[in-house]
């Protein structure tokens, strides 16, 4: 896959520098405002999500595929883009207010008090910005062979966040700080809307076209990926209501320890597939097989090096992140590695299955990890408190990567052979057995 591996450099530094900022922040957060501001900040960001995922129609998927099958036919792309457009600026603004008029309510299910309903408000202000950013004009890179670009605005749009991080926070204490994640919807959008015009005119990307093909295209996309979008944002949104319901905002902000690892090196792996070896697989289809099986087999080797790091060095990551308040994380840390494990296989299959376009299986996939994932939780967290997530996590990932190897075997041998099974077993063994003694 030509240009793989500067993409991946690229995409290495800029999740460095997501990692860096997302520290610093916490950091700053922990030391100046307490467990109970990032555990706060944690929930804002899933949130957002949430409303990104339905205002968003899950389509980015939809359009890089209709981008990329559309080929030198400019009309067509043209058709794909508006129609997209309004579907996704209609949704969001609808959505977005109807959570800004029932602020209050909304407020209560989400942080169990009605006196954050004016970040409630901000934070779905930023919604559509963020619908339009994240999926409209990143599908637009992403056709066109923009990812290494894209990554180098992203450095750009998240440095600048972060230092208007440290004046809002200054300004408006907490308030300022959470507002961030709106602001970084917003300036995410301008940037990302400045550079797309060089693929493409705005005429073309946010037309006023609307084609029914198109239209029950993407809706098709929309049904698998909105779903499996809900599944995975709407479950960690649930599971973090939860956990702020039945053991409090300091609890979710312990949670948020393993889940902010997560989110670091998570994207190192998933941001590449999705911006650079999804729009291949789609065009070569089972032709890409053995390709994808050497970035299965590099992937986790590159995992298993940064896992053995963050279990070695765990107690001095936390107290260096964020703070010694937060040394009730580090039992769940190996155990959330080892779930992320398992989920960042299902992910990798995951996107060969949608390139395929074999949609019922991708969303059977979702449908049982996230269905292991919440039950666990719902029914262990006042057993087991915080450690039933990551014994959850663990649960879901060893049924969903045993049911998408039985059934990409049977369907499509040239993707399963027997050094990557091997590998994932290792894998799954080597972390259990160090977090074990680590």
């Amino acid at each position: 896959m030509k240009g793989l591996n500067s993409s991946i450099i690229w995409s290495l530094i800029l999740n460095a520098i997501i990692a860096l900022t997302g520290i610093i922040r916490a950091k700053y957060l922990a030391l100046t405002f307490g467990t109970t501001a990032v555990g706060l900040m944690s929930q804002v960001f899933q949130l957002q999500m949430l409303g990104l995922s339905i205002g968003s129609l899950a389509l980015v998927n939809g359009i890089v595929s209709g981008l990329s099958r559309a080929g030198d036919n400019e009309e067509d792309k043209h058709k794909i883009l508006s129609t997209a457009f309004w579907l996704q600026l209609s949704i969001s603004l609808v959505i977005s207010t109807i959570a800004i008029v029932f602020a209050k309510p909304f407020s209560v299910f989400t942080f169990g008090s009605s006196e954050y309903s004016h970040i409630v408000i901000i934070t779905m202000l930023g919604v559509p910005f963020i619908v339009l950013a994240n999926h409209q004009l990143q599908a637009v890179f992403f056709a066109n062979n923009g990812f290494e670009k894209l990554n180098k605005i992203a450095i750009f749009v998240n440095v600048i966040n972060l230092v208007l991080f440290f004046v809002l926070a200054q300004t408006w204490s907490v308030d300022g700080a959470v507002s961030t994640a709106t602001s970084l919807a917003i300036i995410q959008f301008l940037c990302f809307l400045w550079f797309a015009k060089t693929y493409m005119p705005l005429r073309q990307i946010f037309g006023y076209k609307w084609d029914k093909e198109k239209a029950f295209y993407l809706i098709t996309f929309a049904t698998t990926s909105l779903t499996t979008y809900l599944l995975i944002y709407g479950g960690n949104f649930l599971i973090r209501r939860k956990v702020i319901h039945t053991l409090g905002l300091d609890d979710n902000g312990i949670l948020q320890v393993p889940i902010s690892l997560s989110m670091y090196y998570v994207p190192l792996i998933s941001w590449v597939l999705w911006g650079k070896v999804y729009p291949v697989l789609v065009q070569k289809q089972l032709k890409a097989a053995d390709n994808f099986k050497r970035i299965l087999v590099r992937s986790m080797w590159s995992f298993l090096l940064l896992a053995t790091v963050i279990i070695l060095l765990k107690e001095y990551i936390v107290i260096v992140l964020l703070s010694s308040d937060f040394l009730p994380a580090l039992p769940l840390i190996s155990k959330y590695l080892l779930g992320d494990l398992l989920f960042i296989i299902c992910t990798i299959y995951s996107v060969y299955l949608l390139a395929l376009h074999h949609l019922k299986a991708y969303l059977i996939g979702h449908l049982i990890f996230i269905g292991i994932y919440l039950s666990g939780v719902y029914l262990y967290l006042n057993d087991y408190k915080l450690m039933a997530i990551p014994y959850s996590l663990i649960s879901a990932g060893i049924v969903t990567v045993f049911v998408l190897i039985l059934y990409l075997g049977l369907k499509f041998r040239s993707l399963i052979d027997l050094k990557v099974i091997l590998t994932i077993c290792i894998g799954f063994m080597y972390i259990l057995l160090l977090g074990s003694y680590f």
